[in-house]
């Protein structure tokens, strides 16, 4: 995305500090992260027993002024354990949000969140060959852009999300985004989704997405919800993913225990096996510590060229 788009909202946020900040935070988290392959022989590290390690730390700084404007900042460093260390430092958001009437106008690089699973899903931008799979709630899609939001039809709690995306500093690759989430119900939520290709590369074909999602609260805690995107409305067949999944009660032993299934036709050229993908996710907060835990069949994050080849993730993570 255009590093361009995200440096103005550092600007623009710097420029903040010069208003008169009614609100102003800092929090972050640390962690860890193990992981197991699905298929002995494909750890990267040398390891018999953890295929891939790693150290994150995660600041962020939130300012809100009285006139309604506000900024955040979130850094990400990441160290990776293995036999070739790496350590990275990356910025994961930089943004203001500013109310004009009816209108937020929100610019920079922010979280985009819209789908109703954890593990799978996303799909109103693209997925990767093998898929979207990640360890914790990773619903959202990074951004960088500006976007407008405005009440749609304020009874049945319906939002508008417009956004203008530039993939290049150039505008040489801009994307139209059009999000539309909805509560009509207090156990019920939908999201309607296009990302629209306005501007291509002068050597490619324009490509639009779209993507519908929906939760369904039977009873506290017992949550069913389904995702269908199009990753390419040129080619429906061969670009449509779908997920669902079910969070199970617990009775407060974790925070949650959740079931999650995405299928692809011929996800992978390698294998005539890997169209479906199976994950159980397990989660359990104890004051500021958070363990997570992830188990299953994915061709995407854990190698699996069938749905008997299983893998894990263990994370823990301290918060601050």
């Amino acid at each position: 995305m255009a590093r361009a788009v995200s440096t103005c909202a550092i600007a623009l946020i710097l420029c903040m500090a010069r208003i008169a900040v009614a609100e102003f935070s800092a929090s972050g988290f640390t962690l860890i992260q193990l992981e197991r392959q699905s298929e002995p022989g494909n750890d990267a590290n040398g390891s018999p027993n953890i295929d891939q390690a790693f150290v994150r730390g995660e600041p962020s700084f939130a300012a809100k002024a009285g006139n309604g404007l506000e900024g955040y900042v979130r850094v990400r460093f990441q160290a990776l354990l293995q036999a070739d260390p790496a350590t990275t430092a990356m910025l994961r958001q930089a943004y203001f949000a500013m109310p004009v009437a009816i209108v937020t106008v929100k610019a920079g690089r922010w979280y985009e969140q819209y789908s109703p699973a954890a593990y799978f899903g996303r799909y109103l931008f693209g997925v990767s060959e093998g898929g979207n799979g990640r360890l914790t709630a990773t619903n959202y899609t990074m951004l960088d852009g500006l976007r407008l939001s405005v009440p749609l039809v304020e009874q049945f709690n319906t939002n508008l999300h417009v956004a203008l995306l530039p993939s290049l500093s150039t505008f040489e690759n801009v994307y139209v985004m059009i999000l539309a989430p909805s509560k009509p119900l207090d156990f019920l939520s939908l999201h309607l989704g296009a990302n629209i290709q306005a501007i291509e590369e002068s050597s490619g074909e324009p490509e639009h997405r779209a993507s519908v999602g929906a939760t369904y609260r039977l009873i506290k805690d017992l949550n069913l919800f389904a995702e269908y995107g199009i990753t390419d409305l040129s080619s429906v067949g061969d670009a449509s993913w779908i997920t669902a999944g079910l969070d199970v009660p617990t009775a407060g032993i974790l925070d949650r225990l959740r079931a999650e299934i995405e299928f692809h036709k011929d996800r992978l050229e390698t294998s005539d096996h890997a169209d479906l993908a199976v994950m159980i996710l397990l989660r359990k907060q104890i004051g500021g510590l958070r363990f997570d835990l992830a188990a299953g069949s994915d061709p995407a994050r854990l190698g699996s060229q069938k749905l008997r080849h299983v893998g894990g993730m263990f994370r823990t993570t301290a918060f601050f």
